[in-house]
């Protein structure tokens, strides 16, 4: 459903000063705060992940006052029985990386 099931302080203190939203357990992991590009996006993503795929992809966060670039790597959750029951996701910031190659 889309739903987090675990995100981490860190993670909650990105999306707080990203977009202020006091994201937690339980929520829609695709709110409303998102452009609807990124948000099909990410549909798109968490779907290959739900077939059985691992991969990672770039994302770019326009705020009012910059660009931040965030790779998040993607990977399928399974359940005793081997059946896929969630997805992985772990976000890591690259802004300053992009920064110095587009320089």
């Amino acid at each position: 459903n889309l739903r987090i099931i675990f995100c981490n302080k860190a993670y909650q203190d990105f999306f707080h000063n990203l977009f202020g939203v006091a994201l937690d357990e339980g929520d829609y992991v695709l709110g409303n705060w998102h452009p609807e590009a990124f948000i099909e996006k990410r549909k798109q993503d968490y779907e290959r992940t739900l077939n059985g795929e691992s991969f990672i992809t770039m994302v770019e966060e326009q705020t009012a006052n910059e660009t931040k670039y965030y790779e998040i790597s993607s990977s399928p959750i399974y359940d005793v029985d081997g059946k896929i029951s969630g997805v992985n996701c772990v976000s890591r910031d690259i802004t300053i990386q992009e920064q110095q190659l587009n320089c």
